[in-house]
């Protein structure tokens, strides 16, 4: 699963009323909802997964230009790379 396809996933989720979070994990394609359950919720929960798409455009809508799972991917990468940066200068360094 793309970044963008977890954020429209996770976007159209929380604009379900009865939906109180949602995490999408896009490396492994998971999503953990929490959802009010209450009377027909359940129901209501695996309609609007059935009916969820990727390419609706109308969904597309939903998600901001820039989110924040982006930002947190560019930051875990520069962090990895300063990392193993300073692990490879200091097994040369000795």
């Amino acid at each position: 699963m793309s970044m963008e396809e977890a954020d429209l996933l996770e976007y159209y989720l929380n604009n379900q009323p009865y939906v109180s979070g949602v995490k999408v994990f896009e490396q492994t394609g998971d999503a953990l909802i929490t959802y009010h359950r209450t009377g027909e919720t359940r129901r209501q929960l695996r309609e609007a997964l059935s009916s969820f798409s990727f390419s609706n455009q109308e969904l597309k809508a939903l998600v901001p230009e820039e989110s924040g799972r982006a930002l947190n991917r560019e930051y875990q990468n520069k962090i990895v790379g300063k990392i193993l940066g300073i692990s490879f200068e200091s097994s040369f360094s000795r």
